[in-house]
């Protein structure tokens, strides 16, 4: 079961929303499990940041793991991955998610040799800096302008959420990098692909 809670005034399609979720559990063998999406706004992800991981700001996205080793609820009930919360108000914040997109974009195409070796080798040490982005990607493109992409972000944070229920962790840079090149790289197996243009 996909359970969509929006709590905020935000429109969201959750019919697209429970289909990219139920794609993502048969893509990572998960179809007999539940899970919870919440999307909040900025001060309830505040307090769930602050009470959880003791950071007194909010965030983009939280997951909080439901997973006990394929433990099987009564009754054959599907097994419960965890829950999604999402505060898509993160995203107004153009400059860091611009960098964010832009970022996404250079690691997919360094992954997919989609560029020369000597670009390559030059941002081997690819940092979250739009400075390095900016090698591979027009940095005076504003990709949140296209309302495309902003729908595509929200896209991108809830795979990300999905991602840490299955145990991806994004607190190193390696990690890091992973976690956008996997969001990334599922999300254009869904046909959805970033519009720099």
């Amino acid at each position: 079961m996909i359970e969509i809670n929006n709590t905020t005034k935000q429109l969201i399609n959750e019919a697209v929303a429970k289909k990219l979720v139920k794609a993502f559990l048969k893509f990572y063998r998960k179809e007999q499990w539940s899970v919870s999406i919440a999307i909040i706004n900025s001060e309830q992800m505040k307090n769930f940041n602050e009470y959880y991981r003791g950071i007194k700001k909010t965030t983009d996205v939280l997951s909080f793991s439901g997973y006990l080793k394929d433990k099987i609820g009564p009754a054959g009930e599907s097994k419960y991955l965890g829950e999604v919360l999402l505060n898509l108000s993160e995203i107004k914040k153009t400059r860091e998610y611009q960098s964010l997109l832009q970022e996404i974009q250079a690691i997919s195409l360094i992954k997919s040799n989609k560029i020369s070796k000597s670009v390559k080798k030059f941002n081997n040490k690819l940092s979250t800096s739009n400075q390095n982005s900016s090698v591979l990607i027009n940095s005076s493109v504003n990709p949140l302008k296209n309302k495309k992409n902003k729908q595509y972000l929200f896209h991108f944070l809830l795979i990300h959420g999905l991602l840490h229920l299955i145990g991806y962790n994004d607190s190193s840079k390696i990690g890091r990098r992973e976690m956008l090149y996997q969001g990334k790289k599922f999300l254009s197996q869904q046909g959805q692909e970033l519009d720099f243009v």
